[in-house]
This record gives C-alpha cells, sequence and structure tokens, in this order.
C-alpha cells in the first residue's frame, strides 16, 4: 500500500523576482515530493517567478482582488500611504487597512479551510500571522528573513510557531540577543539553498551588454531602494573615480524598484554616466554574475544576502558591508572584504581589492575551495525534516 503524502501549506507574500522569492524557489528545489503534497498560497499576483515553481506545486493566489469596486478602494488606500495631510486621511489610512486584513483573514480561512500536517509562513509580517491564527496545523513554522526585531508583536508569534528558521547565524544571534533564552531551542538558522548547476548553466545565455575588457567590471545586484544601498554604492564610484582616476572600470547595477530616479539623479551629478549603468530588471541576472571581475552588495540592511553566495559560486571576489547577512557570508581578509556602511569605506575596499593583486588572488583562491553541492545535500536533509510533522 502507497504511504499517503503528508500536505504541507506555505504562504508567502509574493513570486516577484526579490531576495524571499528567489530563496523561495531553491528552496522548493530540495523537497522530496514524493514525501509532501505541497499547496503554496501567494499574498499578492506578482507573478515573475511563477515559472519556476515545480509543476507538483499547487498555486493559489489568495489575495487577487477581483471586485472593481474594492479594487478602487484597494487604489485609494495606496494613495493615501503615500499623501496623508490631515487626521481624517489618517483615520481612513487606518480604517482601511484593517479592512484589507479583515478581507485577507477571510480569504485564508476560505481558502486554507482543511487540516495541513505542517504550514510554513516563508515571509515575515502577515503572511506569519495568518499562518499562526488563521491556519491549521500539527506544525507549524515561520521562516525570519530580517536581520533585526521589525515589530514587537512578532514575539507572540514566535511562541506560537514550533520552529522559527532564520537566513543566518547572525540574524539567530540578535533574536536571542533580543529576547533572552525563551527561544534558545525553538530558532535556528539556515542560509539559503544555492542551486549551484542551475545558476552556472542560467549564466550561458546571452545578454545585449558587451564587456569592455578594457575595464574592470563591478557588479551590484538588488533592488532600487533604501535598503539595499545602490545609492552607497553609486557614490562609492564618484569618490573612486576621483581618488584613482587612472583606473578604468564600469560599475554595472542589476534591479528595478522605487529609488531609480533618485540613483539617476547621482549618477548624473557626479557625472558616472559613463562608469555606472543601471541595467534595470533582468529575470536572469547570471550572465553579469559570470562575466564581473568583482562583485559589491551595499546593504544597509541584509539578513543572508543571497547575491553575495551566488556570486562566489563562480569564483568572484565579493565586498560587501558590514551587514549581518554580510558578516555571516564574508570574514574580511580571507573569502572577501567588509567595511562599514559607508561610501568612503566601500570605495577604499574596492580600490584595495583592485590594487593589492595577492590579496585578489587569496580570496579567490579561499572561495574555489568552498564546495556547494555538499552543502545543498545537507540543506535538503535538514529542509525535508523540518517539514515533517512528527518531527517536532
Amino acid at each position: 500500500m502507497e504511504k499517503q503524502k503528508k500536505q504541507v501549506l506555505f504562504l508567502t507574500r509574493t513570486l516577484g523576482r526579490a531576495g524571499v522569492g528567489v530563496s523561495l524557489m531553491s528552496l522548493l528545489k530540495v523537497i522530496d515530493f514524493d514525501k509532501y503534497d505541497l499547496t503554496l498560497g501567494v499574498q499578492f499576483p506578482y507573478k515573475e517567478l511563477e515559472k519556476e515553481v515545480p509543476e507538483c506545486v499547487n498555486i493559489v493566489y489568495y489575495g487577487e482582488i477581483t471586485s472593481p469596486l474594492y479594487k478602487k478602494i484597494f487604489d485609494y488606500n495606496s494613495a493615501l500611504a503615500k499623501r496623508r495631510h490631515n487626521p481624517l486621511q489618517t483615520l481612513v489610512w487606518h480604517l482601511l487597512n484593517r479592512l484589507e486584513e479583515w478581507r485577507m483573514v477571510y480569504k485564508v480561512r476560505h481558502c486554507f479551510k482543511r487540516r495541513y500536517d505542517t504550514a510554513v509562513a516563508y515571509h515575515q509580517g502577515m503572511a506569519s500571522k495568518y499562518v499562526m491564527h488563521h491556519t491549521k496545523a500539527d506544525k507549524k513554522i515561520m521562516w525570519y528573513h530580517a536581520s533585526v526585531i521589525e515589530q514587537p508583536w512578532y514575539k507572540e508569534l514566535f511562541r506560537k510557531s514550533d520552529k522559527v528558521i532564520t537566513d543566518s547565524e547572525n540574524a539567530r544571534r540578535v533574536m536571542l540577543g533580543e529576547w533572552g533564552s525563551e527561544f534558545e531551542e525553538k530558532i535556528v538558522s539556515m542560509n539559503c539553498v544555492i542551486p549551484l548547476d542551475e545558476i552556472l548553466l542560467k549564466s550561458e545565455q546571452r545578454t545585449e551588454f558587451e564587456k569592455d575588457e578594457s575595464k574592470t567590471l563591478i557588479l551590484s545586484c538588488g533592488r532600487l531602494g533604501k535598503e539595499k544601498g545602490m545609492d552607497i554604492a553609486v557614490k562609492a564610484a564618484g569618490i573612486i573615480k576621483e581618488k584613482q582616476p587612472e583606473f578604468k572600470f564600469e560599475w554595472i547595477i542589476v534591479g528595478g524598484g522605487s529609488e531609480r530616479a533618485k540613483i539617476e539623479a547621482i549618477i548624473a551629478d557626479l557625472g558616472l554616466e559613463e562608469q555606472v549603468k543601471l541595467l534595470g530588471f533582468q529575470f536572469n541576472p547570471y550572465p553579469y554574475f559570470k562575466i564581473c571581475d568583482i562583485y559589491v552588495q551595499p546593504s544597509r540592511l541584509e539578513a543572508f544576502g543571497l547575491t553575495m553566495a551566488e556570486a562566489m559560486c563562480f569564483n568572484k571576489p565579493v565586498i560587501t558591508t558590514a551587514t549581518a547577512g554580510g558578516k555571516e557570508n564574508i570574514t574580511d581578509g580571507e573569502n572577501g572584504l567588509v567595511c562599514d556602511i559607508d561610501e568612503n569605506a566601500l570605495a577604499n575596499s574596492v580600490l584595495k581589492m583592485v590594487n593589492d593583486k595577492p590579496l585578489r588572488e587569496k580570496i579567490i583562491a579561499n572561495i574555489t575551495a568552498d564546495d556547494y553541492r555538499k552543502e545543498i545535500e545537507k540543506k535538503r536533509e535538514f529542509v525535508n525534516s523540518v517539514l515533517d510533522s512528527d518531527i517536532k
């Protein structure tokens, strides 16, 4: 008699191509689908990564708005979030937020009414609230992708969960430092899964971008938002140009986001049109990892920093700011450089990497020694044991 599969529910925010979405796609690749039947609940209908979800996974876009009237209300509320000029507008905004939260609770309860063996919140915030308060499961897991405690009410959610998984050991230490030993056994860390063979294959795809072999190519990859610090990268490029004008470089930034206009203005103000190029969102960023000479992660906040680990898969020297994820991935002077979250420090680190050839060669040699395939197998075993409702 064939053994019945365990029923697993994942709730996440979007399937947009951002760090959490990419890490989820990688995680799905190590789940044993002979053992687990998986339903993926997605709140917002951003579907850039939908084709990467295994065919056996049942995707439910539970937050989609079908009513034209409610769509108008939702759009009005989104506009209010950006321009609340008086107490009445603020009150209306709070009331509409509460209405949307009630709608989401109803949708979660309606779409996922069955009892699951395991329910996973793969995004902190509302997905975690929905899993902990409004789903039925023998085991509940919260995946926490931030490096700081974002909300005080997370403590209640941590208590309700059977396991809390952080992206880095540094993030785990932050939480335990904030809340003490109560969660010592409950909070564990697991770095993102990196499907090495897959990203190496994707890197072979041709792009329109042509590398100038006479210049050092620097790559940064991430959303154009404050936390990713791409403005710091551009300002660092300006300092490099001023400090070492004979150094010929091109700094490409892959990613889209709300701060593009601001970053374009900084590029123009510093006269960096020849040095810094914004390539926008790229569904497949890996060809750029393959051809770059140095990878730079200029983030202000980073729980893990998946792109740093991906850059190291291509044996590229990495420079990162001293975020939780940066310090998790990089040991300064051994497999990369770690600097303060500041454009001057970042510029100095780039010039150090460029000018100190023995250091650069040592870093590249240390990266090459990493055995990513063994790490994938360890994570495969860990993930499938965590999902097993018989193992608490």
